[in-house]
């Protein structure tokens, strides 16, 4: 099993655990009263997320670089949906937000798991992490 595939079952493992970190900007206070959804906050997934990404991209595209056109034309219109949709927070972010801030944290989100989202499909399409997967979900 590669590196990319155990972080793969740790971040599946990992994701009901949701311990995090949260930063209060000042914006972040109505009255005084702090209010969550507009404080900016890091879990403990997160990290383990982009340890799978990084791992990911070094056995599978760096270290291959042929296979790059093989798994971009299985997933077009999957990434092209991913990317639609991330440019459109951005711009939200940038223009339409009354908190820019939180929005463009939103974004850095949504862009990292929309990285995860696609390298995922590409590792479930291997038979056997997909049992294993199944296991780690149900416990």
């Amino acid at each position: 099993m590669a590196k990319s595939d155990f972080l793969f079952l740790l971040v599946l493992a990992a994701i009901p655990i949701q311990l995090g970190k949260y930063f209060w900007p000042d914006f972040a206070f109505v009255l005084g009263i702090p209010i969550d959804y507009q404080a900016i906050i890091i879990y403990l997934s997160d990290f383990i997320i982009l340890g799978y990404l990084f791992f990911f991209l070094m056995e599978n595209f760096i270290l291959k670089i042929k296979n790059i056109k093989k798994v971009f034309k299985g997933y077009k219109y999957f990434l092209i949906a991913l990317l639609a949709l991330n440019f459109y927070l951005i711009i939200n972010a940038q223009f339409i937000s009354k908190s820019p801030a939180v929005s463009w944290w939103l974004s850095l989100r949504f862009f990292t798991l929309s990285l995860f989202s696609f390298f995922a499909a590409i590792t479930l399409s291997k038979g056997n992490l997909y049992k294993w997967s199944l296991w780690v979900i149900g416990f």
